[in-house]
């Protein structure tokens, strides 16, 4: 029984002891080569964070306006008007270009002039966007008997709805849209020819300026909305990924263990190779 096992051992060093080393050696190295790679993708993945967006879109003046004047009997009022100068506001720049823009519409008349004068101020304007600022502004039917329903519109926004609290970012954006809305808005004010100028009631003209800033308020919002759940959905992919990433350091660990088992293995056989090879010189003494 001694014997064969002898021979089983002499038969295995001289064959596979040097096919062995090489095995050791690229089994090492790949396991190496692997677990680096695995756990150096597996930290970077770990890491991953979602690329969230923060533009808000709104809608532009002349999808409004179509909205707002598509069913509107055309009248139109001409009459001489008086040029005042316009007394300085302490109120924000913006709130004053705002104010400016949609002050064109009410040009038409020197009764209109004074009446936007007095019921419809910068500090008014100033009120009425800290409120929406706030979320506590409800668009359509809110503002007094001077506005008019909301016509249907593509953001699904009804008379009585809240707007939606903004940061400081998003109040920021808001702002920049609203002067580029009122700005497109001008078109015809100079020769009292606007879509607002055709209608001749004060109260109804001021209803449907405000009916537009909050067609324009809803857009803003809804857009929002969707950015709201774009970035949760971008979150949860950055989640996956960071659980991909601790899971493929996982699998290089386990990769490591395994190589770390494998030299164990590999150091019994050696050992019962050498324990071999001195019994055999013990025994030629």
């Amino acid at each position: 029984m001694i014997q064969k096992i002898l021979k089983f051992y002499k038969t295995f060093e001289e064959k596979y002891s040097s096919a062995l080393r090489v095995l050791l050696v690229l089994a090492t190295l790949g396991t190496l080569l692997f677990a680096g790679y695995t756990a150096m993708s597996g930290y970077i993945a770990s890491r991953t964070e979602a690329n969230l967006k923060t533009d808000v879109d709104a809608t532009s003046f002349s999808v409004v306006e179509d909205l707002l004047f598509k069913k509107q009997i055309e009248e139109i009022e001409e009459e001489e008007e008086d040029e005042d100068e316009a007394e300085e506001k302490k109120v924000p720049e913006y709130v004053e270009t705002i104010h400016t823009s949609i002050g064109k519409h009410f040009q038409d008349a020197r009764d209109k002039k004074e009446l936007f004068k007095e019921e419809f101020t910068a500090e008014t304007l100033e009120l009425i966007l800290g409120l929406i600022k706030t979320g506590q502004w409800k668009v359509g039917n809110s503002g007094g008997g001077y506005q008019i329903d909301l016509p249907v519109n593509p953001w699904s926004c009804i008379p009585g709805m809240r707007t939606t609290a903004l940061n400081e970012q998003q109040f920021a954006q808001l702002i920049t849209h609203l002067t580029t809305f009122w700005s497109n808005a001008e078109k015809g004010t100079d020769t009292n020819s606007s879509q607002f100028n055709k209608t001749i009631d004060f109260d109804g003209r001021l209803g449907q300026i405000l009916s537009a800033n909050d067609l324009m308020i809803c857009s803003f919002n809804a857009s929002l909305a969707g950015l709201d759940a774009e970035n949760n959905a971008r979150e949860m992919e950055a989640q996956g990924e960071r659980m991909a990433g601790g899971i493929m350091i996982a699998l290089a660990g386990s990769a490591l263990d395994m190589l770390f088992k494998f030299f164990a293995s590999f150091a019994l056989v050696v050992i019962a190779l050498i324990l071999y090879r001195i019994f055999v010189t013990v025994n030629k003494r």
